[in-house]
């Protein structure tokens, strides 16, 4: 198995600390589709995968099923904005199929959030990236190794 594929497919440790909401207890680092790195520092708080209750049954809740880890990384640049919406969500859909989430299942979860996760995305103002920007750090590979300036 290639080192990215072993990043992307690591698990998170995390508690819940409310009904809908759990904490990273140790710091969380992989490779995004991008080949960028990102790094989520323990004490991130976050709401996994945003499925209605209604579609439980179908898909699952927000932290069951191999799309966990890709719903981390997906809030996770949400509420940071080092990349568009749209490039954020293509890569959750990237992620979701890494991690052996069904075609079918990874598609019905990129289209719920791209048309309806505009909201969540827009609703971050310069004051609450910043302080997510604390917990969250993207490393680019190419200016990393000198590739571009």
């Amino acid at each position: 198995m290639s080192e990215v594929l072993e990043k992307i497919l690591d698990y998170p440790v995390i508690k819940q600390v409310n009904k809908r909401e759990y904490k990273l207890v140790e710091d969380y680092k992989t490779v995004l589709p991008c080949l960028d790195r990102i790094e989520i520092k323990k004490g991130f708080i976050y709401d996994g995968a945003s499925i209605p209750s209604v579609f439980w049954s179908l898909i699952g809740s927000p932290f069951t099923g191999e799309y966990t880890r890709p719903a981390l990384i997906h809030d996770a640049l949400y509420c940071t904005h080092y990349y568009t919406k749209d490039e954020t969500d293509t890569m959750f859909y990237m992620q979701m199929l890494a991690c052996k989430v069904s075609e079918d299942k990874a598609m019905a979860i990129y289209y719920a959030v791209k048309f309806f996760g505009g909201g969540v995305f827009n609703n971050h103002n310069q004051e609450s990236i910043k302080y997510n920007r604390k917990f969250v750090n993207v490393i680019n590979t190419v200016v990393e190794k000198g590739l571009m300036k």
